[in-house]
């Protein structure tokens, strides 16, 4: 348990030279505000803090024993922030700032954090192995969509379109049946009533004649208007009592015809 309380405590930095300490206050400032954020456990902040005080370190040259705590509190707080969100790239970027801070220690001679440094760098290669040995996990299939099904009409909506249809056509044919029928009895009575009208002193006359014409003329028009009134009403009858036997399953509308016209039975 000390060993991982040592490895998770941040390395203090060796305190700045006299001629450092006019050149890098603000690289100290950040490199203990970040070692604030580590040991509250927020590692993200601490990593952003760490890499601004390595950088600041890195431009004013300061002593690597300065910049050495910079590196090795960088790579912990990335190896705890994998503890956190398990993003191997932070197990990744460890390693590479461990190597480096073990190449700059062998430059400058400096090795006394070398073998615990040696030691997690075997520790992250480890763990990077085990990761990549480890089968990708398979993301679980999205869920299939079932389209939604599309509106159906119900079985009422034709019959209730058909039936207003049928009555319509029905009442309508009824009607111009019956006027037809009118046509034609009226038109009939022409040619009678003009005879009647003519005078026993008359008949034979061109006047007379020409009346009778004329009045039978005016009674043919009158009874092929009627006929073609009968045709169009029978026709409407027809189509809707079609349209009402549909609406209905079964004919139940029959039109009689009678002597006082067309009767629709339902």
């Amino acid at each position: 348990m000390a060993a991982e309380l040592a490895i998770a405590r941040p390395v203090r930095a060796a305190p700045p030279t006299e001629s450092a300490a006019n050149t890098s206050p603000s690289a100290e400032d950040l490199y203990y505000e970040g070692s604030a954020r580590f040991s509250a456990a927020d590692y993200t902040g601490a990593i952003e803090l760490f890499t601004k005080a390595l950088a600041v370190a890195t431009r004013e040259r300061l002593p690597f024993s300065v910049r050495a705590a910079f590196l090795i509190n960088l790579a912990r707080a990335h190896a705890k922030a994998y503890g956190v969100d398990g993003d191997a790239k932070h197990l990744r970027l460890a390693k590479e700032i461990y190597e480096r801070y073990l190449r700059e220690a062998q430059s400058t001679g400096e090795q006394n954090e070398v073998p615990e440094i040696r030691t997690e760098v075997a520790d992250l290669e480890r763990k990077l192995s085990d990761l990549e040995k480890k089968p990708a996990a398979i993301p679980p299939p999205e869920p299939t969509r079932t389209p939604s099904p599309r509106p159906t009409a119900s079985p009422t909506q034709p019959n209730d379109r058909r039936k207003p249809i049928g009555i319509g056509l029905l009442a309508g044919g009824g009607s111009a049946a019956i006027l037809g029928i009118g046509g034609l009895v009226w038109g009939s009575m022409f040619k009678p009533r003009a005879e009647d009208q003519i005078s026993p002193g008359d008949e034979g006359t061109a006047e007379a004649d020409a009346f009778l014409t004329d009045e039978k003329r005016k009674g043919t028009i009158l009874m092929s208007v009627g006929g073609v009134l009968i045709g169009i009403g029978l026709a409407a009858i027809v189509t809707g009592a079609v349209l009402l036997s549909r609406s209905r399953g079964k004919p139940k509308a029959v039109a009689v015809f009678t002597g006082d016209g067309v009767r629709i039975s339902f």
